[in-house]
């Protein structure tokens, strides 16, 4: 019996409520997990179930997106869960999806929002009402357009569906790294040829989500992406932070004042003032570091005068604050008498930030020592915040030695600080321009708001060492990820990876200089050793992009061998094969030359995946086999482990069981020998696809199940994707189609994501399995067509014959045997041109029958097609 059919709704007279409740109750779900999913609390679905309160429009619209209810049944619904519809919706076809998730949430700031509400009401209106599709934070710098723009985006939660997501743009430089940007905070990766607005469009098509843009003003040459992004997604609205607007199309504005201030006049009692905006943000500030201070008829006078010639300036007033504790209140409004003097009266073509924030910046960094305002320059480089080992290595401003890596290093301190330098950073932390946090292992990391950062970056430190600082960072650095190669390999590994994420900003920074100065042997350092970073956490195709600027430089073999290797792996992860081989060719024959035996080691086993991976498993065999022989030579355990794991795949896919196993137990022992989580995960893998080619399902499902486990740990998303769709494979052997389909879509979003286009291509042949066996031929096709073309352009032969396949078994269940019989020839055709060993056998028994009149009629025909023609040939409607 059909759940929600009108009928017996009619019949039965159910109400919404009883419905709601027995839907949840049917799909397993908590009222509390069902509040969560639709952002309300679990008390108003007790109520709406109970039948005391009904759901708003806006609700009952986000119930039935929750339950897949079709669009044109909405508007039903909705009656129904209002109390007018005389008939129940129909019920959903599947489970219901789980509301995506944004890659971030929305930073919690520590201390309260004064004096705003006004403006958060305002903002939150503008961006619900209908044709407000882009709502820019104006005002001068320092006035809180951040802290109201994240007090909107909190109220605004329940209103997007598919999520809030901040994106902090204060760090960027350039204009074009916008979109790339927004595509990193957005958890999406690109593949090869692909654009990062293009990727943003397609993502942002069909989700209702806010993405909230701070500090937009020095990136105006980027606004028009707004308006193409906002064309493209017509469920998305954008919340901008600029110190001015955009002029844009469709922009709207909403100018963020100053604090409230107290009137001159003084006659007024300190409880009434101390409620005025501007008042309680300094009374308040104060207090934070003064437990003692009060409002007081003694005190009112100035603290009113000092709001009024900061003009209530949230960032000015905070900064005043931190100066109560050295200097009187009166002392206070003498000095902050003479900057403001300087500030009304300052040359008007300058930008409003100079003639406000700036100089309360210069006026707190002057009352700084000589030392404290160097260390303040120093963080101001660290563009992700800094450890204090870090600190303690760019305060020496000259290249200092870390411990020795080692398997078991935990990433905790690697240098002790020095005294002055604790004293001078102590200073900045009690005059609030340094926040700290607690970061990986406990330990503390040291960072400045992006407007102290901004105004510090521009201070040159007395002693003139800045190139010194930058080469004693880069030195420090280098030396991190020396001690990180290690350790990203054993049981320290999850907090390495941690770590280097952390340290990301940072890097991108360091590299950004190292590649500008020219530094070539320092860039390829930092780039190469952050290969195996990059692969585990995604960031395949940034740092594909930062290690082949890099290799642009003039550098020695050594450093260039690593980044070539680093890179090729990138690209062999990607798919992009003919890159990739590119790439380490020229590694292999530079380590060649230099006797580099390592290199050559890690470049013949990183050929012998591409190899393997474009159907050669002869070549793929000997480049492995050589590859592991060096790596005994070097006593190279995680090589040994590698190649071992790659020389078992190569067997299998040979039809030799027993060696594949052979392989995978010693690659495995290796991998656990080292503590290497990523490499038991990948084995695991491994040893489900063998298990599952073996009809041993049950064994292969508990192998995938604990390597998805190990790879979600780690974060690596395309390990993960891998799981899944092998998870797929194992469901649609034993029949359940639905089930497989389900982790087909969800790995090819997450390959997709990531940028793996090989991952798919590969799951687009399979979608196509799963729509042959329910009939739909053309969707069939389409999805073999798509993979075909995908595996052409990458170079993969064994993924351009399995798309011929497919086109054969669909050319077969619709019973075309004209169809049939050209796919079956070309596919010959095809084996010829990629030089593959054999044809699949069900095309090959079909050859052995066909009459040979028609055979001889076809092949004379294709004989002079290319791969290209056939291809387009295949696929034509």
């Amino acid at each position: 019996m059909t759940l929600f059919d009108p009928q017996q709704v009619m019949a039965s007279g159910m109400s919404f409520g009883p419905w709601l409740q027995q839907t949840r109750k049917a799909h397993d779900l908590t009222r509390e997990e069902f509040a969560e999913a639709i952002s309300c609390s679990s008390s108003t679905i007790y109520k709406i179930e109970s039948g005391v309160q009904r759901p708003s429009k806006n609700l009952a619209e986000l119930i039935a997106r929750y339950w897949s209810i079709a669009s044109a049944d909405v508007a039903a619904f909705v009656q129904f869960a209002r109390g007018t519809l005389t008939a129940a919706p129909p019920a959903p076809a599947v489970a219901p999806p789980p509301v995506p998730a944004l890659p971030s949430a929305l930073p919690t700031p520590l201390t309260p929002l004064v004096g705003r509400q006004p403006q958060v009401e305002r903002g939150c209106a503008l961006l619900t009402a209908a044709g407000v599709r882009l709502l820019t934070l104006s005002g001068a710098g320092g006035i809180g357009k951040t802290r109201l723009a994240l007090a909107i985006a909190q109220q605004l939660r329940a209103h997007f569906p598919d999520g809030v997501l901040f994106v902090p743009l204060a760090a960027l430089r350039d204009p074009d790294d916008v979109p790339m940007t927004l595509v990193r905070s957005l958890g999406l990766q690109l593949g090869p040829g692909q654009t990062a607005l293009l990727q943003l469009k397609r993502w942002c098509a069909s989700r209702s989500l806010l993405l909230v843009l701070d500090n937009f003003e020095h990136l105006l040459p980027a606004a028009p992406v707004l308006v193409e992004l906002l064309a493209a997604a017509p469920e998305l609205r954008l919340l901008v932070t600029s110190r001015t607007r955009l002029r844009l199309s469709g922009e709207h504005l909403l100018v963020v004042p100053p604090l409230e201030v107290p009137p001159a006049d003084l006659a007024l009692a300190p409880d009434s003032v101390a409620s005025v905006p501007a008042v309680a943000l300094f009374v308040e500030r104060v207090q934070s570091i003064d437990t003692r201070f009060s409002l007081s008829a003694a005190n009112l006078a100035q603290v009113a005068l000092i709001c009024r010639q900061l003009e209530g300036n949230p960032l000015a007033l905070e900064l005043a604050a931190a100066r109560v504790r050295v200097l009187s209140l009166r002392l206070l409004v003498d000095r902050l008498g003479q900057r403001l003097s300087l500030l009304t009266n300052g040359p008007i073509d300058l930008p409003e930030r100079h003639q406000s924030v700036r100089a309360t910046l210069q006026w707190s960094y002057d009352l700084l020592t000589p030392s404290a305002q160097r260390l303040l320059h120093l963080l101001s480089l660290f563009a992700g915040g800094a450890r204090l080992d870090a600190l303690a290595a760019v305060w020496a401003a000259q290249p200092v030695e870390l411990p020795p890596p080692t398997a078991a290093l935990a990433p905790q301190l690697l240098l002790e600080p020095p005294m002055p330098l604790l004293d001078d950073l102590e200073v900045l932390l009690d005059n609030h321009l340094v926040e700290r946090s607690t970061a990986v292992a406990g330990t503390l990391r040291f960072a400045l708001l992006e407007s102290i950062r901004e105004f510090a970056l521009e201070q040159q430190p007395a002693s003139g060492d800045e190139q010194a600082l930058r080469h004693a960072m880069l030195s420090f650095y280098v030396g991190l990820l020396l001690c990180a190669e290690s350790a990203l390999h054993g049981p320290q590994q999850l907090l390495w990876l941690e770590l280097l994420e952390q340290e990301h900003a940072t890097l991108r920074e360091l590299l950004r200089w190292s590649i500008d100065q020219q530094l070539g042997p320092q860039a390829l350092r930092l780039s190469s050793r952050l290969g195996w970073f990059w692969s585990t956490h995604s960031h395949l195709a940034e740092g594909r992009r930062w290690l082949e600027q890099a290799l642009a430089l003039p550098s020695p073999p050594a450093e260039r061998i690593a980044a070539l290797n680093a890179a090729g792996r990138l690209a062999c992860d990607q798919g992009d094969y003919a890159a990739a081989a590119h790439m380490l060719g020229e590694a292999r024959q530079l380590a060649e030359q230099s006797a580099d035996q390592s290199g050559l080691a890690q470049a013949l086993d990183i050929l012998g995946v591409v190899e393997r991976s474009r159907g050669n498993y002869a070549a793929a065999q000997e480049l492995l086999l050589a590859s592991s022989a060096l790596f005994a030579q070097l006593d190279d355990r995680l090589g040994l482990a590698l190649t071992a794991n790659n020389l078992g795949i190569v067997a299998r896919a040979g039809g030799d069981a027993a060696a594949a196993q052979h392989w995978y137990s010693a690659s495995l022992a290796h991998f656990r020998a080292l503590g290497d989580l990523q490499g038991v995960a990948m084995v695991l893998n491994n040893l489900g696809v063998l298990a599952r080619h073996q009809a041993r399902y049950t064994e292969a499902a508990a192998s995938y199940h604990e390597a998805r486990t190990l790879f979600q740990q780690l974060a690596d998303r395309r390990g993960s994707a891998l799981t899944s769709s092998n998870l797929g494979r194992i469901a649609q052997e034993q029949g359940d189609l639905d089930q497989a389909q389900a982790l087909y879509l969800a790995a090819s979003a997450d390959f997709d994501l990531i940028g793996d286009q090989l991952g798919v291509a590969h799951c687009a042949n399979l979608l196509g399995g799963i729509a042959l066996a329910h009939g739909e031929l053309h969707v069939a096709r389409t999805r073999y067509c798509e993979s075909l073309r995908m595996c052409l352009e990458l170079g993969v032969k064994q993924g351009v014959l399995a798309g011929f396949e497919g086109l054969f078994d669909a050319a077969q269940r619709a019973d075309s045997a004209e169809q049939r019989a050209w796919m079956a020839v070309a596919s010959e055709r095809v084996v010829a041109l990629l030089e593959l060993p054999e044809l699949p056998e069900p095309l090959a028994a079909f050859l052995a029958t066909m009459d040979q009149q028609l055979y001889q009629q076809l092949a004379s025909t294709i004989a002079t097609c290319d791969l290209q023609q056939l291809v387009t040939l295949a696929c034509r409607p």
